[in-house]
């Protein structure tokens, strides 16, 4: 199913405070506010937020904020947080750096945002695909 089969809002937005729970609350509601999506661009956004929230949990400041939009071509996922850093794309090891890596991977277009301490991405659903 495509994003313009949806019903209700095209753009969605949480709250989340500083603590482990957060990114398995954003990660439920990702699964919930997409329901209908095609299985692949769910997992790749569900995988995605928790990815970015946990590193927000961890090196930001609260509150973190979760957007996710639906746009003609997929969706757009930003993460951001109160902190004055800028996340950091490290070499991943055993110390980390898989966050943001993960995104790479996963997401069609990636970047910072312009004015938080915060990470966009964009993604494709399957229907929104060169064939």
């Amino acid at each position: 199913m495509s994003l313009d089969g949806l019903s209700g809002p095209h753009r969605w937005s949480l709250l989340l405070p500083k603590d482990v729970p957060a990114s398995r609350t954003a990660r439920s509601a990702v699964h919930e506010w997409l329901r209908g999506v095609d299985q692949p661009t769910v997992d790749a956004a569900r995988n995605i937020v928790t990815e970015l929230v946990s590193n927000a949990v961890h090196f930001g400041r609260p509150p973190i904020r979760l957007t996710v939009e639906q746009r003609p071509a997929g969706l757009r996922i930003e993460v951001s947080d109160d902190g004055a850093g800028r996340p950091t794309h490290r070499r991943p090891g055993e110390q980390g750096g898989w966050g943001l890596e993960i995104v790479h991977k996963l997401a069609d277009r990636h970047g910072l945002l312009p004015r938080d301490a915060g990470v966009w991405c964009e993604l494709r659903t399957d229907q929104s695909r060169p064939s």
